[in-house]
């Protein structure tokens, strides 16, 4: 297996551009498909990476920071909010809210409440 690289700028604007065009066309899958769009990536990279930018509400990755104090206030709100009306998939939620990933806001909450 050939090691790993960080994803360039470029295959990011490619990437989501083709998939955008391509997603949802009759015969559609991601091992057809990436090859043609990024060669030298494999269908797991491509689909791994369209999600993880997607998932963004700039389309850029997100990058890791630390939490301020007002993110925090919001997550543990946002939290006891969802956790009262009974949300299906709390961290996914509570993610989209807060502007991080899932497993990070489960982690912070955790961290806050020990």
């Amino acid at each position: 297996m050939p090691p790993r690289r960080r994803w360039l700028p470029e295959e990011d604007r490619v990437l989501m551009e083709r998939i955008a065009r391509y997603r949802g066309a009759k015969g559609f899958t991601w091992k057809a498909l990436a090859p043609r769009v990024l060669p030298e990536r494999s269908w797991q990279e491509c689909k791994t990476r369209y999600f993880y930018l997607r998932g963004t509400p700039d389309g850029c990755a997100r990058r890791r920071r630390n939490w301020t104090r007002e993110e925090c206030d919001t997550l543990m709100e946002t939290y006891q909010h969802l956790i009262i009306i009974g949300v299906k998939d709390l961290w996914k939620e509570l993610g989209k809210i807060v502007g991080r990933n899932p497993l990070s806001c489960k982690r912070k909450v955790e961290q806050l409440h020990s």
